[in-house]
């Protein structure tokens, strides 16, 4: 709502201050603004924490200012699998976890990533990958 007052305030003081420019002109700044705006409105901040015993994945938007709660806290032990996989253009990171009703997946769309910034969560996740390669080893020997 407060985007559509500043929307028609932002238009009203354009048109005044350049009559001479079309009404076309107007509503084509206005909609390239009002999509900018929605565009980042819907930008969301992906924060990977592991621990030694936990992993916790929060997501929040840029000009939130409450306190993040995790989407995703759980044990490294309840971990089976994980993969980040690129699909177009956006990198997806899906985990599976096993809850006492059988395997979970979840997934969280990175965004576009760079081949630096891949290598650096690949390396945040290594904690994760010989967790589930000791457990996988303890399985085998049971």
């Amino acid at each position: 709502m407060l985007l559509i007052v500043f929307s028609i305030f932002l238009i009203g003081v354009f048109y005044f201050l350049m009559p001479q420019v079309d009404y076309r002109i107007t509503i084509l700044v206005f909609l390239i603004f009002a999509v900018s705006v929605l565009k980042l409105s819907k930008l969301k901040i992906f924060s990977l924490e592991v621990s030694p015993h936990f992993i916790s994945i929060k997501q929040t938007g840029p000009f939130s200012r409450h306190i993040e709660f995790p989407k995703l806290e759980v044990p490294l032990q309840k971990i089976t699998s994980y993969k980040i996989e690129k699909c177009v253009i956006n990198h997806f990171f899906t985990i599976n976890i096993r809850t006492c009703k059988g395997e979970r997946s979840f997934c969280y769309n990175l965004g576009i990533l760079s081949k630096k910034q891949l290598e650096q969560f690949n390396n945040i996740l290594n904690p994760i990958k010989k967790n589930i390669n000791h457990d996988t080893r303890l399985q085998s020997h049971i």
